[in-house]
């Protein structure tokens, strides 16, 4: 990061191992940064910032990890994940490759597309960003490789798995994945992609338990209690949000590169890594492989199709008119789509008594 607040520091670099914060810390410590400097150009003595300690976290974390509610999640996992995904092309033996042979390829939007996404297409179906993401993602495996039975696991920032606790200002890596069966069998994606954006939506909304629950039954519980939890597989999804929010009006993101984040003799952990961000009012998606495994012309075939998805999304969900409510926005009611249509139907059908009617 950059002290952009003074001539004086010039492109001083502040540099935090990504060993040791997330992205989120990266916000808050850069928050305090400024703080402090505040407190130092107007001779103040610096103040101790209060928040919960890693130590604190991990422990809490094991007291989370113990509850029998965990175990009894194992039949609803081995549901939600059962039977295989389709395979990418030419990767017969899900190998991801080594880092060294990791090549990448990026694409976004316009400012004014970005606008759209972020502020706008949400609303029609009631998404999050990473929802009309994912579905893009998903229309471009299908067009890219046929795909319609994906699984993907969704990086999170881990930070909402303790709700007693306050992890706002605490420094550390808390990441959590979450494995997802996305099924689009019988959805025709480029025709309709308000249906498979549903689809993403309630089949990303019904997963057993919260973000860190399969990830802590894996380390907790041991290999024989989990023989019918599939293992990780082929494809990891991470959005990171704004990073241009990172570091407020004193500090920036260094336009120089930071280096590899992984040894090159690494192993790769997917064969396909999709990492998007916000980046000076622009969306980016970023696609990682191994040259050994696909070539780039493939991957950059499937960003292409990737953006065009996602244009085709937003201007969906940005038509007037667009979208409708679905069964997970009535949790407690128990509506598959069919029922809540009906109900909806029920609902709308009915005179507004308040008003007279003819």
């Amino acid at each position: 990061m950059r002290d952009q607040s003074s001539p004086a520091f010039g492109d001083s670099l502040r540099a935090h191992a990504s060993r040791i914060p997330d992205e989120l810390a990266f916000g808050f410590l850069s928050d305090g940064q400024t703080e402090t400097c505040s407190r130092l150009q107007r001779g103040e003595p610096d103040a101790e910032l209060p928040g919960t300690s890693f130590r604190q976290w991990a422990h809490a974390l094991h007291r989370y990890a113990a509850r029998p509610e965990l175990r009894d999640q194992i039949p609803a996992w081995a549901k939600a994940l059962a039977g295989p995904a389709d395979a990418l092309p030419g990767d017969p033996d899900r190998d991801g490759g080594l880092e060294a042979d990791a090549c990448t390829v990026t694409r976004g939007l316009t400012v004014t597309e970005t606008d759209d996404l972020l502020q706008r297409a949400g609303a029609a179906y009631r998404t999050h960003t990473d929802e009309l993401l994912l579905a893009a993602l998903i229309t471009a495996l299908h067009g890219w490789a046929g795909s319609t039975r994906v699984r993907i696991d969704l990086e999170g920032h881990g930070r909402d798995v303790l709700a007693d606790l306050d992890v706002s200002r605490t420094v550390g890596w808390l990441t959590t994945f979450t494995p997802v069966l996305f099924d689009i069998t019988g959805l025709r994606p480029d025709a309709d992609p308000g249906a498979v954006l549903i689809a993403v939506k309630e089949q990303r909304r019904g997963v057993p338990g919260g973000p860190a629950d399969f990830g802590l039954l894996r380390q907790q519980l041991g290999a024989e209690a989990l023989a019918g939890l599939p293992a990780a597989e082929m494809i990891g999804f991470n959005y990171l949000g704004r990073l241009d929010r990172i570091g407020g009006d004193r500090f920036g993101l260094a336009p120089a590169g930071g280096g590899a984040w992984r040894g090159p003799a690494n192993r790769r952990p997917y064969l396909l890594e999709v990492n998007c961000h916000v980046l000076a009012g622009r969306f980016e998606i970023v696609l990682t492989c191994s040259q050994t495994v696909r070539r780039q012309q493939s991957m950059t075939a499937l960003a292409d199709g990737f953006v065009v998805a996602l244009r085709a999304l937003v201007a969906h969900c940005t038509t007037s008119g667009a979208g409708d409510y679905t069964p997970s926005d009535f949790p407690l009611a128990g509506f598959d789509q069919r029922s809540l249509a009906a109900a909806l139907d029920q609902f709308r059908g009915t005179p507004d008594h308040g008003q007279e009617t003819t």
